[in-house]
């Protein structure tokens, strides 16, 4: 009697258990997922306060050195951003059409195979 009772528990305590393992495993794939977004959201803002000094610049609010001052540290984390965008985003095959996404299996091809578009 207590061997079926440890183990209908052990069952009931799995069937509890398992949905909440499954969302915490599915939400450290969406955060990989997310954090390609985030860092593509931080390059926009980063490039818009870029644009914003240079229009300052422009209209004579800052010198070219204090400008490049500035701009050191944007630029930086600019440069940072794009590295961590790259080792995310996936490299496109050059072989690969772009119109219907078929991968030609001969390479230096000038046509798809699939639907005879020009390749890149």
């Amino acid at each position: 009697m207590d061997f079926l009772l440890i183990l209908y528990s052990l069952i009931l305590l799995g069937l509890i258990g398992f949905p909440f393992y499954y969302l915490k495993l599915r939400s450290k794939q969406v955060d990989t997922i997310d954090s390609g977004k985030n860092f593509l959201t931080k390059r926009k803002m980063l490039m818009e306060n870029l644009r914003d000094l240079k229009a300052e610049k422009d209209s004579g609010k800052y010198s070219n050195s204090e400008f490049s001052e500035l701009t050191k540290e944007l630029v930086s984390e600019l440069e940072q951003i794009d590295l961590k965008i790259s080792a995310i985003v996936p490299k496109k095959d050059n072989n690969q059409c772009s119109s219907c996404g078929f991968l030609n299996p001969i390479k230096d091809a000038n046509f798809c195979a699939m639907c005879g578009t020009k390749l890149a």
